[in-house]
């Protein structure tokens, strides 16, 4: 938003005083539309409506009819509507035409160039930016003095994390020491999950079993139940590999209806 410079003595001006208050309130709206659409003082010929809106229901004197004491005892004149008032603006000096419109008289004189605006508008937005990034500098080295706890999903284990490097990997297995130098009293880690990629030639679609911690040797693909197909354990992968598969309750394999049937 933009605002406009008025004179505080602009109501006693002697152009104003002669043209009247209608030719006041024009100019006002004249000037707060150069102001606000950047044109320098230039009032294209189309926009002259929207400056008289409101205009049309008053009546301007033109004379009056004296009561002979010095009084008013009536007045005559026109609609506001009936006068070319672009051509009033003119006469009276306010305005002087251009091709395609008006130019608002002295309007450079007291308001700020088109150019005045944009430069400090830029200006403006140059400085926000450059503060910006300082503000955001500043957060990123108070922070920097600080560590945030991450609390791991895979145990519970509250680890402290600075916000500044990159997080140092712990090895699996390795003892965590507690606030007080206790290594004793803080679980260790379990080891990382070994992923196992797709084997060549499998149809994706034929199972649900995803690379992870199981082999795909793992499981049956082949079970009634599609939900069971890539997490239902083979009885011979069981054997061979005790203890390293998912167990049902019981510590038995866990295997579908059809599987956990046909073992012995």
């Amino acid at each position: 938003m933009s605002w406009v410079r008025l004179d505080d003595n602009f109501p006693e001006h002697p152009k104003v005083v002669a043209a009247g208050p209608i030719c006041e309130l024009i100019q006002i709206r004249a000037i707060c539309y150069c102001s606000r659409h950047l044109t320098d003082g230039f009032l294209p010929a189309k926009v002259i409506p929207s400056l008289l809106v409101r205009l049309d229901h008053l009546d301007v004197e033109e004379g009056t009819v004296g009561d002979g004491q010095g009084g008013k005892l009536a007045s005559f004149g026109q609609s506001a509507a009936e006068i070319d008032w672009p051509t009033a603006m003119v006469k009276r000096g306010l305005w002087h035409r251009r091709r395609g419109g008006y130019i608002v008289h002295d309007f450079l004189l007291y308001q700020r160039s088109r150019a005045d605006v944009l430069a400090d508008t830029e200006a403006k937005r140059k400085a926000g930016a450059k503060g910006a990034k300082s503000t955001n500098l500043k957060r990123w080295r108070s922070a920097g003095v600080s560590a945030s706890a991450d609390t791991s999903a895979d145990g519970g284990v509250s680890r402290t994390v600075s916000r500044t490097s990159a997080p140092i990997p712990i090895p699996p297995n390795t003892p965590l020491k507690s606030p007080q130098g206790d290594s004793s009293a803080t679980p260790a880690l379990p080891p990382a999950p070994i992923r196992h990629d797709w084997p060549p030639g499998v149809d994706h679609r034929a199972t649900d079993w995803l690379p992870g911690r199981w082999p795909y040797e793992t499981f049956h693909h082949d079970c009634p139940e599609r939900a069971w197909r890539g997490h239902c354990v083979r009885a011979e992968y069981a054997a061979a590999h005790p203890g390293k598969h998912p167990v049902a309750m019981g510590g038995r394999p866990k295997q579908c209806p059809k599987h956990r049937e046909a073992e012995p």
